[in-house]
């Protein structure tokens, strides 16, 4: 239990750091960096939480589990987060079409991705069993 905490905590500084190094987050511009640490945050977290259930199994499905929805859908928006804004630039100058059916695809993702937390909110009204351990 420890040692999942200690990972997170890790990982979390470590997107600090990123971002602290690799970006100007003191500019009112948007940089889209910023955004891509946070995105592959998500997804590490979500996959941190993923192979932690799987290692400790315990008499529940995976998809009983709320965290279950929540990570899929952050590693969904993150994924798709990530593949409309590394190229947003370059698409706006060489094919508007496809940026603008990025975006629109992205609108899906959104909804995707609520409709998840939804399932998630669900899920959460089921209470865990005695035994079950805290993932984190």
């Amino acid at each position: 239990m420890k040692k999942s905490r200690f990972i997170f905590l890790g990982l979390f500084c470590l997107a600090l750091a990123c971002t602290a190094i690799f970006t100007n987050f003191l500019k009112f511009e948007y940089d889209y960096r910023i955004g891509i640490v946070l995105a592959l945050f998500y997804i590490c977290s979500a996959l941190f939480w993923m192979g932690y259930r799987i290692i400790n199994v315990d008499n529940r499905k995976i998809t009983a589990h709320p965290r279950f929805w929540i990570s899929v859908g952050l590693i969904l928006w993150s994924s798709f987060f990530i593949l409309r804004s590394i190229p947003m630039y370059l698409f706006e100058k060489i094919d508007e079409e496809f940026q603008k059916m990025l975006r629109n695809v992205f609108y899906i993702v959104n909804i995707v991705f609520y409709i998840l937390f939804f399932i998630a909110l669900l899920k959460s009204k089921n209470t865990p069993d005695k035994n079950e351990k805290p993932a984190l």
